[in-house]
């Protein structure tokens, strides 16, 4: 039994998957990132309006 060629179809099923489920983690870590960036700004803008 020859185990090459089912081998093959998972590595070209796999390794797809693997790139995708990749980048939507890091898109999503960056997205979250942005986020604490203008929870940041606006606490800012905040403080200075109220000066």
């Amino acid at each position: 039994m020859d185990l090459t060629p089912h081998l093959v179809s998972f590595l070209f099923f796999a390794i797809p998957g693997l790139i995708v489920l990749w980048f939507m983690i890091s898109t999503v870590t960056a997205l979250r990132e942005g986020n604490e960036l203008l929870k940041e700004l606006i606490k800012k803008l905040e403080k200075k309006s109220v000066e």
